[in-house]
């Protein structure tokens, strides 16, 4: 694994996705620290609703969503993700991966196999694996 720095322009594509993500009342129950290539979660116990969410499930649920959110972005700049340890707080560690290109990019020529010129052409998704296999 590479200890690359996350630019400022990454870390700001990936946390405005993670900040989109619904939570109750829009509460954003969240706070992110950045180190480097890794980027946590913790739940910000100061916005919790106790009346609406005694047990803070739907905290977590909200949490949950910050954190697939920003997996997405991630996979979109070309970085490989990996979660650690959920029961204290979200740990994602971000690092380039050619091979996770090169899973994007085989989704890419998949996707524009199945609609290319703004059309669908409906083919099973077996032939799509049959062609990756091959190469």
């Amino acid at each position: 694994m590479s200890e690359q720095q996350l630019s400022a322009e990454h870390i700001d594509v990936l946390l405005t996705a993670a900040v989109a993500a619904p939570s109750m009342h829009n509460t954003q129950p969240w706070r992110f620290e950045v180190s480097g290539h890794v980027i946590d979660l913790f739940l910000d116990g100061s916005r919790t609703l106790p009346a609406e969410d005694p047990t803070g499930r739907a905290m977590r649920i909200a949490a949950g969503a910050a954190t697939f959110n920003l997996r997405c972005a991630a996979a979109s700049l070309g970085y490989g993700t990996w979660l650690g340890e959920p029961e204290v707080h979200a740990v994602l560690d971000l690092v380039l991966d050619s091979d996770l290109r090169e899973i994007h990019d085989w989704h890419r020529r998949a996707e524009r196999a199945r609609r290319p010129d703004s059309g669908t052409a409906r083919r099973p998704v077996a032939e799509f694996l049959s062609t990756k296999e091959q190469s």
